[in-house]
């Protein structure tokens, strides 16, 4: 047999189901999922309310003035009100941006834009989360003419407000 042919064989060994050695079995191990990586920093609720401080929220540096500015914020939440299904959510964005800029705010698999006038006024409607599972919440520009265009805008604090209705 080839050198390499014994590496091949050494590598791909199969485990009997019957240990061979009583001190060194086999570990089995059972989960109800996938397993389930939180992010550091995730909002967790059990009432449906998420406030995500700046300090939890993760910038996504542009390459553009040598990565000084973000290009989008990112929060997660992690919803456990003991129900799985869609919750409708209000959205209040609170920081500085510029009132005729144009923002994306996107909540796992739905999204809305408004301006930084609207951002600044008050909550967002339209957006909806899954409770049971980890969402990401990110604020972009909506319509950038550079995907690495800067955000313009600075956020510190993002508040997620879930209710049971549609979005």
């Amino acid at each position: 047999m080839t050198l390499l042919g014994l590496l091949v064989s050494a590598l791909f060994q199969t485990a009997p189901a019957q240990p061979t050695d009583a001190d060194l079995s086999v570990i089995k191990v059972h989960t109800d999922g996938a397993p389930l990586v939180r992010p550091a920093g995730t909002a967790v609720s059990a009432d449906r309310h998420f406030s995500i401080a700046a300090g939890s929220l993760t910038s996504r540096l542009s390459p553009i003035n040598g990565g000084r500015n973000a290009s989008s914020v990112t929060g997660w939440l992690a919803g456990q009100d003991g129900n799985s299904g869609w919750n409708a959510a209000r959205v209040t964005v609170s920081g500085t941006f510029k009132a005729d800029t144009k923002y994306r705010i996107t909540l796992g698999e739905t999204s809305v834009v408004a301006t930084g006038a609207q951002l600044a006024s008050g909550a967002v409607d339209g957006l909806r989360y899954r409770s049971q599972r980890i969402t990401p919440i990110t604020i972009a520009l909506a319509d950038p003419d550079y995907f690495a265009d800067s955000l313009g805008a600075t956020v510190t604090n993002i508040t997620v407000d879930g209710y049971r209705g549609n979005a």
